[in-house]
């Protein structure tokens, strides 16, 4: 988590000062793409997708006007990730 809020803020700065040298006008959203290859259905425990919402929900609520989608990728048992996800 601590990483992710890491990027997150140097992500910000840099389009802070991106958007001043453009006279202000806001830059940039982020699109957050977890890749879950190499992941086994055995590892998409509650913990798993429990710390997966967590970063999503820092980073929407932290970073709102940034934020734009968050993909995930390579996923395995796309099935069973959507109905732990939902739960």
């Amino acid at each position: 988590i601590k990483f992710t809020i890491y990027n997150a803020e140097k992500i910000e700065q840099i389009l802070l000062d991106d958007s001043k040298k453009a006279g202000g006008k806001p830059l940039g959203k982020i699109v957050l793409i977890q890749n879950l290859e190499g992941v086994s259905t055995r590892q998409l425990s509650s913990d798993f997708l429990a710390l997966h919402a967590q970063l999503l929900q820092i980073l929407t609520d932290n970073y709102p006007e940034r934020m734009a989608v968050a993909y995930f990728v390579n996923v395995p048992a796309p099935r069973l990730f959507a109905i732990g996800w939902n739960i």
